[in-house]
């Protein structure tokens, strides 16, 4: 079985080592939790996409990684550092994709904060070797891909089908403050990221983008979503029920979480959901991602001996 790796995340060094790069701040995080051992190992490990990485890789019988960038998002800086740094992000994993062209291929880094040039530049990296799509981390600056201003870069991504990976955000501190302000930080933290509201956040940015009609306009558009489907999936029962009174979305909104929207485990390593979103979605529709993948097999097949 060749085991592909969908959501594999780096961070060029170029990013987050001196103050003012735009992941400089989440590594600080990192290094006050660390020994400066253990902190230069975690930079290592993050800004490799050469041998070290590979060996990784060999070790858990993982034959290539589509990477993307993580810790350094370029949805919240203002427009130029985004441009500038969406650039140098590409351009370094451009090169490390041309080294080993049979391990890695790339989500390009893109400038959402300047619609236009966040289009251009998926365009420039569709002509560089080794780029499958873009990774969109989250809300940009509080706005979403539905709203029209975005619409260069859904154009874009369907005419160069090119994917593009919706990865899990914070919700904007508007939100944070509305669900999740709690007198535990702790408590607060872990149910506004990982523990619930990344995935809320990322599955209404899906479901905004149906009820815009992105994929009546786009219909060969693709949107990966990770974490089974970020609970979209078990929501379809309910969402046959939000019919449509205008123009878009022109069909039942499942119907475009079957037919727009692909699947990756990411972290969800459970057979039972596994099992659900498969029969949900089907097999064409779910992808791996992570360094998951000798629980993703575990988990396929379990649930393929439990089917029979």
């Amino acid at each position: 079985m060749k085991l592909i790796g969908l959501e594999e995340h780096w961070c060029p060094r170029e990013l987050f080592e001196k103050e003012g790069t735009p992941g400089h701040k989440s590594m600080e995080l990192v290094r006050m939790i660390q020994s400066p051992e253990q902190y230069e190992n975690t930079c290592r490990v993050v800004s490799d996409i050469g041998e070290g990485r590979i060996q990784m890789m060999d070790a858990v019988g993982l034959s290539m990684q589509f990477l993307s960038l993580c810790n350094a998002d370029m949805e919240t800086l203002p427009e130029n550092e985004a441009v500038h740094y969406a650039k140098i992000s590409n351009d370094i994993l451009a090169k490390g994709i041309k080294k080993n062209p049979d391990r890695f291929r790339g989500f390009a880094a893109l400038p959402t904060p300047n619609p236009t040039e966040a289009a251009k530049e998926l365009e420039r990296c569709a002509k560089m070797e080794g780029f499958v799509g873009a990774v969109i981390n989250g809300h940009i600056n509080g706005h979403y891909l539905d709203e029209p201003q975005f619409e260069p870069i859904l154009e874009i991504a369907e005419r160069l089908n090119m994917p593009l990976y919706i990865h899990p955000a914070l919700p904007s501190k508007t939100i944070v403050d509305a669900y999740y302000k709690m007198d535990d930080p702790y408590a607060q933290t872990v149910l506004s990221s990982g523990g619930w509201g990344w995935h809320i956040e990322t599955g209404v940015h899906v479901l905004r983008l149906i009820a815009s009609g992105a994929f009546d306009r786009h219909p060969g558009l693709k949107v990966f979503v990770g974490h089974l489907g970020e609970g979209l999936p078990f929501f379809m029962q309910r969402l046959y029920n939000a019919e449509a009174t205008g123009k878009s979305p022109r069909k039942p909104y499942p119907e475009y979480l079957k037919e727009n929207i692909y699947y990756t485990i990411s972290g969800f390593n459970d057979p039972d959901l596994f099992g659900y979103v498969l029969k949900k979605v089907g097999e064409d529709h779910i992808l791996i991602s992570g360094l998951y993948e000798s629980v993703f097999y575990f988990c396929a097949r379990s649930y393929e001996k439990a089917s029979r």
